[in-house]
């Protein structure tokens, strides 16, 4: 074990040891109404807008077995960017096994998603990152720059999926997304455009960008909503109205291109950074799939990380038979 496993390992079993009582008590499944469907026909000029770009290079850089899990780290290629990725397998498969690809924070927790997917590999799931184009809501970011730079983004990632299916460890019809915060809102779009996708895991994600812009906790977003107003000498709800009209690939738009079971929504209940009215707009825009709380908020929500992934497994067992 490397000297950074063993900090990362600290420092989770620290925070879970912390929040465990609070965490068996407190999570919660709603068992209420729901309204399944099945997923719209995507529209040509989204499903072209979204096609799968071709990776024209991979360079591995190496391997190291990590507990339970074989990490594969390396870069790639894609649409002009040089972008690392890591690639997780379990040590001990007898052949191929699902995959799940892991879509981070906006600010991309290396620690955590090393931990997300060494617990994966203990399930006996591949999963894998690539690193994002840039960061999104970044200074200086106009409003067509950012739809473009999202759409960029879900691209990227569906490059990665192609991949990832095409290797031998993985079985190429159960694939799915583990996606937290703004990384379940590209999750979303991804799961819209992206056909191959059998689970959509989207925790503590919500819908409407431009409601972001207003005084949360999502610091990032705020300082850029600032910076926009100030730039372009407007107020805050001009800047909303604009944002509603740029970024038209919104994932409550995209919503309804998705299967209602594939999804599995996890909240957190006391969250100021995804508000519940974010969350509830997405929530309902998916046909009000099985939805889990946690009574945490947004960034204390990482005390429950074993038990969000292990909730994860659970629905990827209903939807891959390689798990059942």
């Amino acid at each position: 074990m490397s000297g950074q496993d063993r900090i990362d390992r600290r420092a989770a079993l620290g925070l879970l040891g912390a929040g465990a009582a609070s965490v068996v008590t407190g999570c919660s499944t709603v068992i209420g109404a729901r309204s399944p469907r099945m997923a719209r026909a995507l529209p040509d000029d989204l499903a072209g807008r979204y096609a799968v770009p071709e990776i024209t290079a991979v360079r591995p850089e190496g391997t190291d077995e990590i507990g339970r899990a074989i990490r594969h780290g390396g870069r790639m290629d894609v649409l002009g960017h040089d972008l690392a990725y890591d690639f997780y397998v379990p040590a001990r498969a007898d052949g191929p096994v699902p995959f799940l690809l892991n879509l981070p924070i906006l600010a991309g927790d290396k620690p955590v998603n090393r931990m997300v997917c060494k617990r994966l590999a203990c399930f006996g799931i591949a999963s894998g990152t690539i690193e994002r184009p840039g960061n999104l809501f970044r200074q200086c970011e106009t409003l067509e720059q950012l739809n473009e730079n999202l759409v960029l983004t879900v691209r990227i990632q569906r490059a990665f999926v192609d991949w990832a299916a095409q290797r031998d460890e993985v079985r190429s019809d159960e694939l799915g997304v583990v996606g937290v915060s703004m990384g379940g809102m590209v999750g979303t779009l991804l799961g819209a455009v992206e056909p191959r996708l059998r689970t959509l895991s989207l925790c503590l994600a919500g819908a409407d960008f431009t409601d972001l812009l207003i005084p949360t906790t999502a610091r990032r977003a705020n300082a850029w909503g600032r910076q926009r107003t100030d730039i372009a000498g407007i107020s805050m709800r001009e800047l909303q109205a604009r944002a509603s009209q740029s970024l038209v690939d919104e994932p409550a738009r995209l919503a309804r291109y998705i299967e209602t079971e594939k999804v599995l929504f996890v909240t957190a209940r006391y969250d100021t950074t995804m508000p519940a009215r974010n969350s509830d707009l997405l929530w309902e825009a998916l046909g009000r799939p099985e939805r889990k709380y946690l009574p945490f908020e947004h960034y204390t929500a990482i005390l429950a990380i074993d038990w969000m992934i292990d909730a994860v497994v659970t629905h990827s067992r209903r939807r891959f038979a390689g798990l059942a």
